[in-house]
């Protein structure tokens, strides 16, 4: 049986000016993605000309903190597009070591994915992983009006 759902004690969004981000991805609505009002979401910038965030960068996300190390097997992801048929493609990463980096997303394991994630999807991580943080990491976004962005309403970490 599923382990959880483990409570979020706290969340940062995730663009790493190494990786060609300006260390704010709509950081005041990061809270949003776990306060469990499904009509509620944050959401990752509008990015112009292709799914992966345009080209600009490797993807952006949502850092979230457990309070302690946890071991972790499956993460719910509630997700929206504009059109719910559209996908989007999230990885589910941990740090490399112990403490989670803002630097790079190098610096971070991908440990579970979906490439074609809809709606309300459940990923399985690779093996069970003892971690304090997961990294919810989007590398393609769902078309919107005039861009692209992807929009996570919920997320259990089990």
């Amino acid at each position: 049986p599923a382990a959880g759902p483990f409570a979020i004690v706290g969340a940062s969004d995730f663009d790493p000016e190494t990786d060609g981000g300006n260390n704010e991805e709509n950081p005041d609505a990061v809270a949003k993605a776990f306060d469990g009002d499904p009509a509620t979401y944050w959401e990752t910038l509008r990015y112009k000309n292709r799914p992966t965030l345009g080209g600009l960068k490797p993807g952006v996300g949502v850092v979230l903190d457990l309070g302690e190390k946890r071991t972790v097997t499956s993460v719910d992801l509630t997700l929206s597009a504009d059109n719910p048929n559209d996908p989007t493609s999230v990885e589910l990463r941990v740090p490399k070591g112990s403490k989670p980096s803002t630097r790079t997303e190098a610096d971070w394991k991908v440990v579970g994915s979906d490439k074609a994630a809809k709606g309300t999807v459940t990923i399985d991580l690779k093996t069970p992983t003892e971690t304090q943080y997961v990294l919810v990491y989007f590398t393609s976004l769902p078309p919107t009006d005039n861009g692209y962005k992807a929009r996570l309403h919920e997320v259990v970490v089990r």
